[in-house]
C-alpha cells in the first residue's frame, strides 16, 4: 500500500460498543435521596483506555456518574467501545493518546444517548450531559490521574 493511501485510512477505527453497566435509581421519596445525596460524589464522566496484550486493538471504557437533585436521579453508565490500531501505530503513547482523543469522541455520542434515552424513561426532562472536547479532555483527565495509563494493568484480551 502506497504511503497516500495507507495515511487515507484513521489510524484508529471503531469496530463496536456495548453498554457494560447501567445503575440507576429514581427516588420517589426526598427524604429518601436526601440520606443518600450527601454520600454521593458530584457528576461526572470517567475514561480508562486499555490496549490489548498484542497491541492491535484498544478499548475506551466511558462511565457517566449522573446526580441531578432537582429530579431526584442518581446512576452510573458505562459504556465500552472496540477500536483496532492502523498497522503503523506501533507507540503505546500514541495508541492512548488515539484511544483517549479519537475514541472518546466516538463512544461519547453513544454514552450521551444512553444517559439521554435512560433518564427519559421515568421523565419528560432528560439528563443530558454536555459536550466535550476531547483534545482538553485528554488533558485535563491524564493531569487529574482520572485517565489511567499504567501499563500492564491496561491491557485485555482481544475478545470484544
Amino acid at each position: 500500500m502506497n504511503k497516500v493511501a495507507k495515511n487515507s485510512i484513521p489510524v484508529i477505527r471503531l469496530t463496536g460498543y456495548r453498554v457494560t453497566d447501567i445503575q440507576y435509581k429514581h427516588y420517589l421519596d426526598k427524604g429518601d435521596f436526601d440520606a443518600v445525596f450527601d454520600e454521593t460524589k458530584s457528576p461526572s464522566i470517567k475514561m480508562k483506555p486499555t490496549i490489548s496484550v498484542d497491541g492491535a486493538t484498544g478499548q475506551m471504557r466511558m462511565t457517566a456518574h449522573i446526580v441531578t437533585k432537582q429530579l431526584r436521579q442518581i446512576g452510573d453508565i458505562t459504556i465500552v467501545g472496540f477500536f483496532k490500531f492502523r498497522d503503523d501505530v506501533n507507540e503505546d503513547s500514541d495508541k492512548y493518546r488515539y484511544l483517549s482523543v479519537n475514541g472518546g469522541a466516538m463512544v461519547y455520542p453513544y454514552l450521551r444517548a444512553t444517559v439521554s434515552m435512560l433518564t427519559a424513561l421515568d421523565n419528560p426532562d432528560t439528563v443530558l450531559l454536555p459536550t466535550l472536547n476531547f483534545d482538553d479532555t485528554y488533558k485535563r483527565f491524564a493531569s487529574e490521574d482520572n485517565l489511567q495509563e499504567d501499563g500492564q494493568s491496561d491491557q485485555h484480551d482481544t475478545d470484544e
